[in-house]
Parts: structure tokens; C-alpha cells; sequence
């Protein structure tokens, strides 16, 4: 792919030389082909060097999780609860706990990176973010048996995000089938198997 590139600049930068007549452009043309083609090299490099965040759940009740890695800050942080929709027999998430990066004087997100956060607990706003979900008060208590997701997610990257079952008072990883519900016109709700899990 490199070397298509290398080769399309060429041709590019010899007709457009040619064309002009520019014979001080098509003597440096070959140092314009090297520059542009580093150029490129180097912007795919640095797409390809986006790193997901990582995230373990360390147990207990309220769960904490360790966090690490990523490409840029932690911007959210979601815990989900998996319920019935009585209407259809689908689960549906509902959201329970939902922080956000607290934004600067200027307006801008800024957060932190989720190595120097290392560890984060539910319920507990780290320093520097928001709480979102509930918009007052303490974020609601797990339940016993009840089965929660998790999602951490940086500024590039897909996000850190897995299932777990409260399961004798400790927040214990399961992977859990889930099926989709597709909202039409209205209330309308279509229930439409798609079955994943989260790792």
C-alpha cells in the first residue's frame, strides 16, 4: 500500500510538472514525493496507534473496576441494568450511573487518563467528572441477582465495556445474550433478535 502511494505521488507530481513546464518543480520533485509520501506514512501510523481502553472488574459491592490504556482522556463512564420489557420479553438497558469529564473555564472536556485514575468504584465521582445519572442524589444500590454492564470510554478508541451479576453481595463477570429491541414510529417497539455479548 505504501509503494501504491509512493507511485501515485509520482506520476501525480511528473504530470503536473510536465504540464507546467516547471523544470526547477520537476528537479525537486522527487524531494516533494519523499516528504509527502513520510507525510502519509506517518498519519496512517498514528491511525493505527489508537488504543482501546482497557478496564477489569475487580469484584466487591459496590464493584470497582481498574482501568488502563486508551488513546486520550476518560470521557464517560456508564453502568447499565438489564430489565424486562413486560410488553415484549426483551431486555432492555436501562441506564443507573452515568458520569461524564467535567468541562474546563473555556468550555472544553477534559478529564483525565484512565491510567492516572486507575481505579474507579461505583457510586463514586472521581475528581475532575461529573455526575450525570441520577441527576441528584447517590447512585442507586445494585441489586442481588441482577445483571449490570459496564462502559468506559476514552476520546478515540472503542470503549472498555463488559456484563455482571451481583451474585451473593460481589459483582461477579458473566456473559450474558442479549436481544435488541428497534424502536419504529411512535411507541412502536420491534423486537428484533440480535444476540451478542460483552467481553
Amino acid at each position: 500500500m505504501f509503494l501504491q502511494v509512493v507511485l501515485f505521488l509520482q506520476l501525480e507530481c511528473g504530470s503536473r510538472a510536465a504540464a507546467e513546464g516547471d523544470r526547477y518543480v520537476a528537479k525537486g520533485s522527487p524531494m516533494k514525493i519523499l516528504a509527502a509520501s513520510i507525510v502519509v506514512f506517518l498519519v496512517a501510523v498514528a491511525a493505527a496507534c489508537e488504543f482501546n481502553p482497557q478496564a477489569e472488574l475487580k469484584g466487591g459491592n459496590p464493584p470497582s473496576f481498574s482501568i488502563w490504556s486508551g488513546t486520550g482522556n476518560l470521557l464517560l463512564i456508564s453502568i447499565h441494568e438489564y430489565r424486562v420489557d413486560k410488553a415484549t420479553s426483551s431486555e432492555q438497558m436501562v441506564e443507573v450511573w452515568r458520569v461524564e469529564a467535567a468541562r474546563n473555564g473555556a468550555g472544553q472536556v477534559v478529564g483525565r487518563r484512565p491510567s492516572d485514575i486507575d481505579n474507579l468504584t461505583y457510586g463514586v465521582v472521581p475528581e475532575g467528572y461529573r455526575q450525570i445519572v441520577p441527576a441528584s442524589g447517590n447512585a442507586p444500590s445494585l441489586l442481588e441477582g441482577r445483571v449490570y454492564s459496564y462502559e468506559f470510554a476514552t476520546k478515540a478508541g472503542m470503549p472498555a465495556h463488559g456484563d455482571f451479576e451481583i451474585r451473593k453481595g460481589m459483582a461477579s463477570k458473566v456473559r450474558v445474550p442479549h436481544n435488541c429491541i428497534v424502536r419504529g414510529d411512535g411507541d412502536k417497539k420491534i423486537d428484533t433478535p440480535c444476540t451478542y455479548y460483552n467481553e
